[in-house]
């Protein structure tokens, strides 16, 4: 079965939240830190996986920014999957789940 999940970053001037299929996930203060999590999240549900993030939208006048990337993999049958109380056993005490 192919399976295709969408991450987001959505950053601001302060905060950098990262959404996983439209649901905002963990907000973060650097958007390197969002990167680093949503692809440790990608590793670990499809081992060896990388993500690109690329700028989707800018608008100036508020500073909001938001990136993309798209993580698409054959599922076998011992794949995670990636329910949100999974995503959310991911993060620590550096992050602020949602």
């Amino acid at each position: 079965m192919r399976n295709i999940h969408t991450f987001v970053i959505e950053s601001d001037k302060s905060r950098h939240d990262l959404l996983l299929d439209g649901q905002v996930i963990a907000s973060f203060s650097t958007l390197e830190a969002a990167e680093v999590a949503a692809t440790g999240i990608a590793s670990r549900v499809a081992p060896g996986a990388l993500l690109k993030f690329e700028l989707d939208f800018k608008w100036t006048l508020s500073d909001l920014e938001m990136r993309v990337a798209t993580l698409e993999w054959e599922s076998g049958d011992n794949d995670t999957t990636m329910t949100k109380q999974f995503v959310r056993g991911l993060f620590d005490s550096t992050t602020t789940p949602r």
